[in-house]
């Protein structure tokens, strides 16, 4: 069964989940919120807001190579400002902002087939115009990046890595070659974390089509409405060109 027909069918057989908090939102099913069977639903979840006590996360990945041989499952960070690309870190582009955006560029272990990256950001250093940090996955020569075995992904605060900020694992199940994972939104001063698994074409030499994947993120985020469950670490942002369930976020079917 092709996979997007698939989503569709599940999509039109969901419900908002109110065992949380019956007073959640006047539209209870999808289709009071004008979804109609065969529609395709974006799912943002934020997971939270964060503490102004955490200057610095760190967004740490590591990865299996492939069946076919060694590999890079490339990490990279965006900045932007607006719906307009700032800067970016890369395994060949290790530092910005005076050390407020790094990489730790290619850290390969061949003992074990695997390979690690890891970027830190500094919030409390950024400039003040900045007002998103995007990180996106990405397959150097592999087709996917389902191909990669293993990978593990993680979004903590530097001084408590036991604090996951980010528990998205969809690029387990990426097909394509590239994935947006997650991104920090700056809004009034404040930072919080957003998952949003798109994935995407394009890789390292041919970034075009991940900041695409990004700058749609960004201007449909004021289109669509949002569902906000009155529990921790959670809101939902309806959108209408991916599709992600997270049990937590209170999305169950009939």
């Amino acid at each position: 069964m092709n996979q997007n027909k698939h989503l569709n069918d599940v999509i039109a057989n969901f419900r908002i989940f109110q065992e949380f908090d019956t007073t959640i939102s006047k539209h209870n099913t999808l289709g009071m919120m004008g979804i109609k069977p065969g529609d395709t639903v974006h799912l943002i979840v934020r997971m939270c807001t964060m503490p102004t006590e955490f200057d610095e996360v760190v967004f740490d990945l590591f990865w299996g190579y492939p069946e076919l041989g060694k590999d890079y499952l490339d990490a990279c960070a965006w900045t932007f400002v607006g719906q307009g690309c700032e800067n970016y870190v890369s395994f060949l582009r290790l530092d910005q902002y005076e050390g407020a955006l790094v990489h730790s560029g290619d850290v390969i272990y061949d003992d074990r087939n695997q390979g690690h990256h890891k970027i830190t950001v500094n919030v409390s250093k950024l400039p003040e115009r900045i007002t998103h940090v995007f990180f996106t996955l990405s397959a150097y020569r592999a087709a996917s990046v389902s191909k990669f075995r293993s990978p593990s992904v993680k979004l903590y605060p530097a001084e408590n890595p036991e604090v996951s900020l980010c528990d998205d694992t969809s690029y387990d199940k990426c097909h394509k070659q590239a994935i947006v994972m997650c991104y920090l939104e700056r809004s009034d001063g404040i930072w919080s974390v957003h998952e949003c698994g798109t994935s995407c074409d394009g890789y390292y030499h041919h970034v075009e089509p991940m900041l695409e994947a990004i700058q749609n993120i960004i201007d449909r985020l004021g289109e669509f409405p949002h569902v906000d469950l009155n529990i921790s670490y959670s809101k939902i942002t309806w959108m209408d060109d991916f599709f992600i369930v997270r049990d937590y976020c209170g999305v169950q079917p009939f």
